[in-house]
């Protein structure tokens, strides 16, 4: 009898014995399931992302213009009046936390752009970003390029485009300024006059002036002076529900 039982059990053994090594080969480490870690995406960079994507006007170079897309590829176009030129690339958002290795400096609340494109690859630290207004700075140059959002159906400009802004001064006189898409230049008409006037060298804003006058366009303001007596007043554009004034920068 107690051999039966002792074989009984033998049998017993060796069948949970070969499942449980069925099981643990089933278990293997080469087929051990792999969970992957997933991280929660930086809000500043989601923000900006979803704000920078479409079509930008260069507020400097009306005939510059980039579109930034949501597959990661962008494009800039530049139009003239021999036609048009475009440079595609990639395009990606990074902070301080996961750049590359550079020789920038970056500040830890920012977020920067990387542009990739066959004359190489490109950095820009945005200053701002709306979705009607997009200021960047070329990590490389040190310039600032400062964008208005094209809304759909506006093209690219044909190199001839002029561009016009009225103000009212302070001492209630008014005058129109008009700036050809090159901004070399700026035709001033007041009281039925019109008169033309170069683009002199200034620090920061647009600066143009003759013998007499000297016109200086920085932010939304412009401020007139008159030198032959050194006079000066400041002059801004009127307010006009749901549209932008110019913005001549810093």
């Amino acid at each position: 009898m107690k051999k039966i039982i002792l074989i009984v059990l033998a049998i017993v053994i060796g069948v949970v014995g070969f499942q449980a090594g069925q099981f643990m080969a089933l278990r293997s480490p080469t087929e051990t399931p792999v969970v992957e870690e997933k991280k929660m995406a930086d809000p500043r960079i989601t923000a900006a992302w979803e704000m920078m994507m479409g079509t930008w006007s260069s507020e400097d170079d009306r005939n510059f213009q980039r579109e930034y897309r949501d597959d990661s590829t962008f494009t800039d176009a530049y139009g003239t009046t021999e036609g048009e030129t475009k440079t595609d690339g990639q395009w990606s958002l990074f902070t301080a936390d996961n750049a590359d290795e550079m020789m920038f400096q970056l500040n830890n609340d920012d977020v920067y752009v990387k542009q990739v494109e066959e004359a190489g690859t490109f950095y820009f630290r945005i200053v701002s970003v709306t979705p009607e207004i997009l200021e960047l700075v070329n990590l490389d140059k040190g310039n600032t390029l400062r964008f208005g959002k094209m809304t759909t159906g506006n093209e690219m400009q044909d190199g001839e485009e002029t561009l016009s802004a009225s103000f009212r001064c302070d001492d209630d006189s008014s005058f129109v300024a008009e700036f050809p898409s090159s901004m070399e230049e700026v035709k001033i008409s007041s009281e039925g006059e019109e008169n033309v006037f170069g683009k002199v060298d200034s620090e920061n804003g647009k600066k143009y002036e003759n013998d007499s006058w000297t016109f200086f366009f920085r932010g939304e303001e412009a401020t007139v002076t008159d030198r032959s007596n050194d006079s000066t007043k400041t002059c801004t554009p009127p307010i006009v529900e749901g549209v932008a004034p110019m913005n001549f920068g810093d």
